[in-house]
């Protein structure tokens, strides 16, 4: 599962440019990985990097180092020789590669880890090229450990209310209702998913009595920032009572929304959201505003 997910999260930046210069902020990302001994995230990590660029030779060291440290050998060995034949000058892949071939190599029990080995064998060269690159700090593995690195189904299951905004609904009372999603994260930032949402409204409308059921079927795209969050939607507000006393209505809509979510465990938030919905329809509904708060979990 993981490696599906990022290989779809290669393939997508390769097919949009603005994500194009990703592949180093990923690459770093396996390398600490591997630095700290989780080779087999780091794997999956590196996996996606040479995938979507076969020509990165840094990336296929540490993947050659990360295989070796899980025991699989041929992987290791193919791996760092890929890497020599793009960049022959790196003596610490040469030694590692002899270590490999000889049986000479050990693969690290946790106790010991990776740091013993991120030097190469004899030549003291960093990993991946020339410059070394510090570890990262406490607080940055740990706000890297927030959300999901190779992502994820979730849910989601929440409560709130619609709120009138700019609309012939503006003579209503509040409209409670509930919420229900299904989403994919792609990596910790990006995620698509299907939100549901239904509101009820009863109260007076400036031609009497009314009512009105409305459930939203939205697409939604979601950007996370490690708490915060932006989301756009589009979909449609199906009416199933109409508040202007005719038939049921699909209106096509267009939302602009943010949110916070608060990690209770790993997999499971807290999540807070509001939209802004812009309603296109003949009968000039208008917009409203709905604010749902519940829980989200990873399947």
């Amino acid at each position: 599962m993981k490696r599906v997910q990022l290989t779809l999260l290669f393939l997508l930046s390769g097919a949009f440019p603005v994500w194009a210069d990703t592949a180093q902020d990923y690459y770093q990302m396996g390398k600490d990985m591997y630095v700290h001994g989780n080779y087999a995230d780091s794997v999956v990590i590196l996996e996606g990097v040479t995938q979507n660029k076969p020509d990165y030779w840094e990336a296929l060291d540490v993947l050659g180092r990360d295989y070796a440290s899980l025991g699989n050998t041929p992987k290791a060995i193919a791996a760092c020789e890929k890497s020599l034949e793009l960049h022959p000058d790196n003596p610490s892949l040469k030694d590692f590669l002899v270590s490999l071939k000889s049986g000479t190599f050990a693969v690290p029990t946790p106790s010991t880890g990776a740091a013993a080995t991120v030097t190469g064998a004899t030549s003291g060269t960093p990993i991946g090229g020339a410059t070394a690159t510090p570890p990262p700090s406490a607080a940055t593995r740990t706000a890297a450990s927030k959300g999901h690195p190779t992502g994820g189904f979730y849910i989601g299951i929440g409560g709130g209310a619609d709120i009138p905004a700019v609309n012939w609904q503006s003579a209503y009372s509040v409209g409670p209702g509930g919420a229900f999603e299904l989403a994919y994260r792609l990596d910790p930032q990006f995620e698509v998913g299907l939100d549901v949402m239904g509101f009820y409204y009863s109260g007076t409308n400036y031609s009497g009595a009314i009512s009105d059921a409305e459930i939203y079927v939205l697409p939604t795209f979601r950007y996370h920032l490690g708490g915060p969050y932006l989301l756009v939607s589009g979909g449609a507000e199906v009416e199933l009572l109409s508040g202007n006393s005719g038939p049921p209505a699909i209106n096509p809509e267009l939302a602009l929304g943010a949110g916070y979510e608060y990690e209770l465990a790993p997999r499971t938030f807290l999540f807070l959201e509001g939209k802004f919905n812009f309603i296109f329809s003949p009968l000039a509904t208008g917009n409203d505003v709905p604010v749902v708060a519940g829980l989200r979990a990873g399947l």
